[in-house]
């Protein structure tokens, strides 16, 4: 019997990596524990439909409504629906919900994939603001209050999507401010806090949405939390005065009609075990994380995104997470992808992402002492190697990112063009019809409607030069890479 994914799976497991990729609970029963006592009892007879007294996730009524109260009393929310197709259904639910065809969202550039499908279902149009690059790691800088202000002011779009966290843990200043004005503006405000579900519960992290008094705010549980992958929160704030049953009809349209009791049991569940003893796990996994990332900084040819943001040369303004260990070697010869590598092949660590100058480290309620060991003994023995000198030319070019090319087509309008695939060398100049990210973080560097640039060309290549994943491509039997462009 061939089963090809099953047993990817379990050679998977049978390697005993260490995880520091989501999911949060890491292959342990962290906030799952009742979960998992009644599926050892009752085994796939979990698996359940919308049976008398389970409730309908649709227009909840029972338990699955009392459920979502739970969880909106202990973020402090107005209010609060389970998400069974993760983080992404409620960006593209709260984008359905605040902006109307033709309509002007404010969208940084850095932003999650999923939010181009919520522009092509609403026919919104989109406008981008360009994050800053981080110096020395090259990676996206959360957008500042008084950018989004400026921008709002400006452009008087109908909802901004504020970031926060960036996928490698970074917050901006100022978001409280941007939020205040938006509302006084009458400008709905939407939170990504996929990657910051721990936020409101401890002040050593940045502030949550929530507490900036924001309308939206989006949790990816599964990323650090404990319940399992593809599950979600989206909040509606105390001061909002979006209504819960407009969220729930825009949910309908982008979430199963037949949920997984299993995934929002295991919501259910961690948010219970995290009322009951969670914070002070968490408190304990926040300091032993802020350790960690101080001691990887102290090895020869080694740095932490958290030990610069909280040294006195920080010149970037911006908080961290220090719950995501973004580690850099380049001064001993390694870039991201080859020091993600050797974590991975040499001492048995999984890293959440690669990119040209670092790799990005995910801890989450699951990771333990033993773990963040590893990761510190693996540091230090790499950073004692002497083969590392060899490899010094890997680290001399940063894939800078492209400047925004110019756009000739509004999502929706691309989506139902007509396209054709071309060589992507041949691209230039053409109008691209499909979105390309690499994947991991999913940032796109190229929207459909876009003109493709030599930059852009150049970026992609580079990319897939060091090894990158690049959603998006189009390959044929030899390998080389096509885009697919918009027919002339």
């Amino acid at each position: 019997m061939s089963t090809p994914l099953i047993n990817a799976i379990e050679n998977h497991l049978k390697k005993y990596m260490t995880s520091f990729h989501t999911p949060g609970h890491k292959g342990r029963m962290m906030g799952t524990r009742k979960l998992w006592g009644i599926m050892k009892d009752y085994g796939l007879g979990v698996d359940l439909t919308e049976v008398a007294g389970l409730d309908e996730l649709a227009e909840p009524t029972g338990a699955i409504a009392e459920a979502e109260k739970l969880a909106a009393r202990l973020f402090n929310s107005r209010d609060t629906a389970f998400l069974v197709n993760g983080a992404s259904s409620g960006l593209i639910a709260s984008i359905l919900t605040c902006v109307k065809p033709g309509e002007k969202i404010l969208v940084p550039r850095n932003i999650h994939r999923s939010v181009y499908s919520a522009m092509v279902l609403a026919g919104v149009e989109p406008v981008y603001i360009r994050p800053e690059v981080c110096s020395g790691w090259n990676m996206p800088l959360p957008i500042e209050g008084k950018t989004y202000i400026e921008a709002m002011d400006r452009e008087n779009p109908k909802a901004i999507i504020v970031v926060n966290p960036t996928y490698d843990g970074l917050v901006g200043p100022d978001l409280g401010e941007a939020i205040k004005f938006a509302r006084k503006q009458g400008i709905a405000t939407i939170v990504d806090e996929a990657h910051g579900t721990f936020f409101p519960f401890s002040k050593k992290l940045p502030e949550s949405g929530l507490e900036l008094g924001a309308d939206l705010i989006i949790h990816g549980m599964h990323k650090t939390f404990g319940s399992l992958t593809q599950t979600g929160l989206l909040h509606i704030g105390r001061k909002s005065k979006i209504s819960f049953s407009g969220i729930k009809r825009a949910l309908s349209l982008v979430q199963s009609t037949s949920p997984s009791y299993i995934l929002m049991a295991s919501i259910d569940g961690a948010r219970s075990e995290f009322e009951n003893g969670g914070r002070e796990g968490l408190k304990d996994l926040i300091d032993k994380c802020e350790k960690t990332n101080h001691i990887i900084g102290t090895n020869k040819g080694f740095d932490t995104l958290y030990k610069e943001i909280n040294s006195d040369e920080n010149k970037h303004n911006s908080r961290v997470d220090p719950t995501k260990i973004a580690v850099k070697a380049s001064d001993i010869g390694f870039n991201g992808f080859t020091l993600s590598r050797l974590f991975r092949e040499n001492y048995g660590i999984e890293s959440e992402m690669a990119q040209d100058q670092y790799c990005l480290l995910l801890a989450g309620i699951g990771t333990n002492d033993a773990d963040l060991e590893i990761v510190l003994k693996a540091c230090e023995k790499i950073s004692k190697a002497k083969k590392q000198k060899l490899q010094k030319s890997s680290c001399d070019y940063i894939i800078s990112l492209p400047e925004l090319p110019p756009r000739e087509y509004m999502p929706r309008e691309s989506y139902y063009s007509n396209g054709e695939v071309v060589p992507l060398k041949r691209a230039e100049g053409r109008i691209s019809k499909q979105l390309v990210c690499p994947y991991p973080p999913g940032v796109p560097i190229l929207y459909p409607g876009e003109r493709v640039t030599e930059d852009i060309i150049a970026y992609i290549e580079r990319q897939l030069e060091y090894g990158a994943t690049v959603q998006g491509l189009e390959r044929d039997g030899n390998k080389s890479m096509g885009l697919e462009v918009i027919e002339n």
